[in-house]
């Protein structure tokens, strides 16, 4: 089965649920791999994330205060060959009181014809 929203081809769609809240780490191959993190910041409330790399080929996406949140849209994370990467997910808490997620996501390939 193929799987397409407008341009681009959906890569991979799926949830995850973390071990005891640790990391996601997605091996999208030898050219990226993004790793979604979760951490709390108690002085400043709300879901945000920090954008970062420990590596080339490697982002890492902070999710801060991430009890309930994620991306309104998809964003570029990166390049496979010479098609972009798009990745849009939403996280939330497995259970009340939890420190495990779930974390909601499909990841696109393609190019965005509007510069979005």
């Amino acid at each position: 089965m193929k799987i397409s929203s407008g341009n681009f081809k959906v890569l991979d769609t799926g949830l995850a649920i973390t071990y005891k809240g640790e990391s996601l780490l997605f091996d999208l191959g030898p050219e990226l791999k993004i790793m979604i993190s979760f951490s709390i910041d108690e002085q400043k409330p709300g879901f945000r994330i920090d954008l970062s790399s420990d590596a080339p080929n490697r982002l890492i996406l902070n999710c801060i205060n991430a009890d309930d949140g994620g991306l309104k849209h998809p964003i570029k994370i990166g390049n496979i060959g010479s098609e972009d990467v798009y990745v849009i997910f939403w996280i939330t808490n497995l259970v009340s009181g939890s420190i495990s997620k779930k974390v909601e996501y499909t990841w696109y390939l393609g190019k965005d014809e509007n510069g979005d």
